[in-house]
């Protein structure tokens, strides 16, 4: 009764009907399961949170979510395993809260789901949210399992309501933050594909160039609500080393 120990099984699917105007090898007319994820997550001594996800779209298995999370200290908690990299506020944002089928194009500059650990925390009863993690790295909207290099990135993302106790509901609504993502591409890794919404390949490097170097990722972010009103907004700015052949820096 007190919920200090909890188990939780749930799930959410998404199916989707895919037409084009012009159908090519790169848009084909199809339906698909975008989504097939069944959801186990709990609670142990009230101390400890956990949720495990995996994935069966497109009939295979990916894991998505398998994380714990320390939360004895109300203003710092220890969260480890893999989980979303604390980054770009739309992704986020669960897919069964998202206003619109698919994200928006910036999301495909931020990274995904990676392994590590992350201190986040709370303080002022909500005014500031903070995010502090170290994790393997990934491409620009990627997700993996391991990481190709030695070197790792570290991340961190705050986010604020500084009206939130306001009288003033225009005001009360409004959120502001920030995210930086830095990491170092010590040996030549994969580089990133970006899709459009109907999940088509709109930009691929050529054959042959690697990611190399620095990676740096920065994003101002905001969202304001007011009665039915709300509004999302986040710019994003990625920037990467890239080698050819392993070679030539550009």
């Amino acid at each position: 009764p007190d919920k200090a120990f909890e188990i939780k099984l749930r799930g959410y699917t998404q199916f989707d009907g895919r037409y084009y105007t012009e159908a090519d090898g790169n848009n084909t007319d199809t339906w698909l399961f975008r989504r097939v994820r069944p959801l186990l997550e709990g609670t142990l001594g009230g101390v400890v949170d956990f949720r495990i996800m995996p994935d069966f779209a497109y009939s295979q298995l990916v894991l998505q979510d398998a994380y714990a999370n320390l939360k004895y200290f109300k203003l710092a908690n220890l969260q480890a395993g893999k989980f979303k990299a604390p980054f770009g506020i739309e992704r986020l944002q669960s897919a069964t809260a998202l206003t619109f089928a698919e994200r928006a194009l910036p999301t495909n500059l931020v990274p995904n789901r990676d392994l590590g650990v992350m201190l986040h925390g709370v303080l002022g009863e909500g005014l500031l949210q903070y995010q502090l993690a170290y994790m393997n790295g990934v491409v620009d909207g990627g997700s993996a399992d391991v990481d190709n290099g030695n070197a790792k990135d570290v991340g961190a993302r705050v986010f604020s309501q500084p009206f939130l106790n306001r009288s003033e509901a225009w005001l009360s609504g409004l959120s502001l933050g920030v995210a930086f993502d830095y990491g170092t591409q010590n040996t030549p890794g994969p580089l990133p594909t970006y899709k459009t919404a109907g999940q088509s390949t709109f930009f691929a490097y050529a054959t042959g160039v690697q990611s190399a170097e620095n990676r740096v990722r920065f994003s101002p972010q905001l969202t304001w609500y007011w009665g039915p009103f709300g509004l999302l907004g986040e710019y994003v700015n990625s920037q990467t080393g890239v080698v050819l052949g392993g070679r030539n820096k550009q």
